[in-house]
């Protein structure tokens, strides 16, 4: 195959890749399926393309199957770092994952 036509093809698969990825990662959370989509999420989106096109809806997703996990500091700190246009309710989800835990822990 000659080298341009190689190249296309290789940026297509990766393409293709990160959408398969991202999508089954936002598949099992719906599914309710929380550690198989953090997987998918996290470590197969978000870390493989921390700058890639699913970066930011990745980053939310994950931030909701953290929360579901009991994890929501993990949860807090993807929802802080959001800098998409999503940030606004991204900060707003975070102080209501931080008032919810200030809550459980005064609870008797």
């Amino acid at each position: 195959m000659p080298p341009q036509q190689a190249d296309l093809l290789r940026r297509l698969v990766g393409q293709m890749k990160e959408d398969a990825t991202y999508f089954l990662g936002a598949v099992t959370l719906g599914e309710g399926e929380f550690e198989a989509a953090i997987d998918f999420l996290d470590r197969m989106t978000l870390a493989e393309s921390p700058e890639g096109r699913w970066a930011d809806a990745a980053r939310i997703n994950a931030a909701a199957a953290y929360a579901a996990v009991g994890q929501a500091d993990v949860a807090r700190r993807l929802l802080e770092a959001d800098e998409s246009p999503q940030r606004y309710g991204s900060r707003l989800t975070a102080a209501r994952l931080v008032a919810a835990e200030a809550a459980e822990e005064s609870s008797p």
